[in-house]
């Protein structure tokens, strides 16, 4: 899996760790991020973990992802248009968002977009979804 604007990593640091078995690329623009990271996944002993420092849309992996996730990237069109590529065949982008917003996810042609899924965090009083989207399955129509 891929973890688009990792930032401080999260969820790709956290699944890195609860999925050791399962090899996390973490990619952030930001330079200081990306040696954060570094960090952190060499204190850790996270040898599934590795970080590319770049944009999203620069970033040209000679093999494709199962699986890209964001949170807290993009609206979901530009988390869309700009991590697709990343994305396999049959693979799933699933950005992690707060209150759904009616016309973010109209922006979304639905042949794409496959589920909302409602979660509930523990001792948060406040929405959160995960939105999945099959890019492949609009192929050429985002």
């Amino acid at each position: 899996m891929v973890d688009i604007g990792s930032g401080a990593g999260f969820p790709g640091v956290i699944l890195g760790i609860a999925m050791p078995e399962t090899n996390v690329t973490l990619v952030d623009s930001n330079h200081k991020k990306g040696a954060f990271l570094r960090e952190v996944s060499s204190r850790l002993g996270l040898k599934n973990i590795s970080v590319i420092t770049t944009r999203v849309e620069d970033y040209k992996p000679v093999t494709r992802y199962c699986l890209v996730i964001s949170r807290a990237f993009a609206s979901l069109h530009v988390f869309l248009l700009r991590s697709k590529h990343l994305c396999t065949k049959n693979g799933s982008l699933v950005a992690m968002k707060g209150h759904i917003n009616r016309d973010e996810v109209g922006a979304i042609p639905q042949n794409i977009l496959q589920r909302i899924i409602p979660v509930e965090v523990p001792f948060l009083h406040e929405t959160r979804n995960l939105v999945f989207m099959s890019p492949s399955v609009g192929e050429g129509s985002v």
